[in-house]
């Protein structure tokens, strides 16, 4: 259960992480 837990909030980390630099990119255009 916790092994899950760690793995789904590396999961959100990474996708927020990802959301940000798309951002980021359209930004810069």
């Amino acid at each position: 259960m916790k092994e899950k837990l760690e793995e789904k909030s590396k999961i959100i980390k990474t996708s927020k992480e990802y959301k940000r630099t798309i951002i980021e990119e359209k930004d810069r255009e």
